[in-house]
């Protein structure tokens, strides 16, 4: 039914590793923390232990996450974690916050961390729910628990978030999904074969419905998500109108039109804004053959979209309605204000597997206004038109064969992308394996940087 790439592909330790550069400053700026207490969790401790060494460690996460105070380093040490085996799971999904059910609630200087002891050493079949502000996940390998159809990692009402070097895989809802919140960092993580399972139409990363929270840091970019590898995610079931997301990355209604999604609370908070205030960064990612777009702006405003490879993605769509049948490997529906820039996006010559004519689309712009497209280098191995209701959007864009250094190993530099990215004045820019692009510097299309 799919490519064989869906099942040969792999993310790479080296690439979510780099993309630490990315992140460097911040993590400088935010930790360690004064005052913070190291505690350990694994399958050889006690939750009659301490936790506080490796050698008195709790035994369940459940136990560890309900002792956790604002500011605490826990190290999970390697093992394999079946939430459904352990106490104080629900349904295969573990929450994390103290024990009552209080929310783990931190400031700028004061940070929560769940990491690996390794990475690559920590599996937890499962999923992990919370609520929170202040919170950084770091190094987790997450597999879906075969009766749960929640994502892998699910944040909602929170703010200040790192997830950080996460593999999410196999989930039958999404893999990465934050609802309500702000202040994002979703940084060198993985998302694969996720979503096909959850009738309500999940992705491998999700941001739906984004609401500003107090933010003393005064960041620049209130959601970033940068240099995550996003692929083989797709939807398998219908939805209420059909098949519909199983996107690698989506900004999902930003601008508020879903009010049934709104509690009193939240309505609360937006205080009858029309959009989502903050700015988001959708940058350096890696999103290949998913069912849906690579990445998708849904009835959204005010993202940027750079540097961003998308290849073979929107094979897996069924609505009536052909506007949305044929997505680009970048799409934008409904939304306005976006900058799409120095992204290489590629419709692959597989069919569309329910039948229909056609290769998608390498870009689309539908039902939008003031969108603003540059420098994307944008080529079709079958399909030779672009939807979009206004001709004019892709005027800037690099109609040639990207010439990828070596496609059959996901090798993705784009050598006929050498050198014609927007550069942008007084930002730095790391590719997904860590190569600097100093402000004004040459400037590749795509996800990786050309030596």
């Amino acid at each position: 039914m799919y490519p064989q790439k869906f099942i040969q592909q792999k993310f790479t330790r080296l690439g979510m590793q780099s993309a630490a550069f990315c992140l460097g400053l911040w993590l400088i700026a935010t930790g360690p923390f004064a005052g913070a207490v190291d505690r350990f969790v694994g399958l050889q401790g006690s939750n009659q232990n301490t936790g506080l060494t490796r050698a008195t460690a709790w035994k369940t996460l459940a136990h560890a996450f309900g002792n956790l105070n604002p500011g605490d380093v826990l190290t999970v040490l390697p093992g394999d974690y079946v939430l459904r085996n352990d106490p104080g799971h629900t349904n295969g999904r573990i929450n994390i916050h103290r024990f009552g059910g209080v929310t783990i609630q931190g400031n700028d200087s004061t940070w929560t961390t769940i990491r690996a002891d390794t990475p690559g050493t920590v599996n937890i079949t499962g999923h992990i729910v919370f609520q929170g502000s202040y919170i950084r996940l770091q190094d987790l390998t997450i597999f879906g628990d075969s009766q749960n159809d929640e994502p892998g990692i699910l944040g909602f009402d929170a703010h200040h978030i790192d997830i950080l070097y996460c593999e999410v895989s196999n989930c039958r809802g999404g893999g990465i999904n934050f609802a309500h919140s702000d202040s994002l960092r979703l940084i060198g993580n993985a998302t694969h074969h996720n979503a096909a399972q959850n009738p309500a139409q999940h992705s491998g990363i999700s941001i739906y419905q984004p609401i500003r929270w107090p933010d003393a840091e005064q960041r620049y970019w209130n959601i970033y998500l940068g240099h995550n590898f996003s692929y083989a995610n797709y939807n398998g079931v219908m939805g209420a109108i059909g098949i519909t997301d199983g996107n690698g990355i989506i900004l999902d209604d930003s601008k508020y039109t879903q009010v049934g999604s709104l509690n009193a609370a939240h309505r609360q908070r937006i205080a009858g804004a029309t959009r989502y205030p903050g700015r988001t960064l959708i940058e350096g990612n890696m999103c290949n053959y998913n069912g849906g777009s690579g990445v998708q702006i849904h009835q959204s405003a005010g993202a940027t979209v750079k540097n961003n490879t998308c290849v073979g993605n929107r094979h897996f769509a069924f609505l009536a309605n052909w506007h949305y049948l044929n997505q680009g490997q970048v799409a934008l529906t409904h939304s306005l204000d976006n900058h799409v820039l120095n992204n290489v996006l590629v419709s692959d010559a597989v069919v569309h597997a329910f039948g229909y004519g056609g290769a998608p689309y390498a870009a689309s712009d539908y039902d939008g206004a003031n969108n603003f497209w540059e420098a994307n280098l944008l080529y079709y191995k079958v399909a030779t038109s672009i939807l979009t209701d206004n001709p004019a959007t892709f005027n800037r864009a690099i109609s040639v064969n990207p010439q990828f250094a070596n496609e059959a190993v996901y090798d993705y530099r784009s050598l006929a992308g050498r050198g014609r990215g927007v550069s942008w004045t007084g930002h730095v820019y790391y590719d997904i394996f860590g190569t600097v692009v100093p402000s004004g510097g040459r400037n590749d299309l795509g996800a990786i940087q050309n030596p």
